[in-house]
């Protein structure tokens, strides 16, 4: 009879180690699925938060580029008036060059003409 007592206690141990055990591991599983769920949670608030940083950083490059446009956009514009005003400053001091070229011209053959006047005759 001793034995039979030796042996279910025996078993009953066993049994209870078996039934700690199965609940360490369900626990551990628990404990994986939680810790799961939380790295997946992270993950999205990551990306989320990614994401509205990308977004900000393309909203913010995509108005510098439309000022950029605008400011390329008045630099042309300057650089055709600066062109056809020096165009027009160019055309005026040789028109006036030529006019005082030509004034020169008949102020020097009036010269040479009051000379013949004013020569003794043969």
């Amino acid at each position: 009879m001793r034995s039979a007592i030796l042996r279910a206690r025996s078993r009953c141990s066993g049994s209870g180690r078996r039934d700690g055990a199965a609940l360490a591991a369900q626990q551990t599983l628990r404990q994986d699925e939680a810790a799961s769920v939380k790295r997946k949670t992270d993950r999205r608030r990551l990306a989320n938060e990614f994401q509205t940083a990308v977004g900000q950083i393309v909203d913010s490059v995509s108005a510098a580029a439309v000022e950029l446009a605008a400011a390329a956009g008045s630099l042309n514009v300057n650089a055709y008036t600066t062109r056809d005003l020096s165009f027009s400053a160019t055309s005026a001091v040789r028109a006036s060059f030529r006019q005082r070229s030509v004034g020169g011209l008949r102020l020097r053959g009036t010269r040479r003409v009051g000379r013949r006047d004013q020569s003794p005759g043969p």
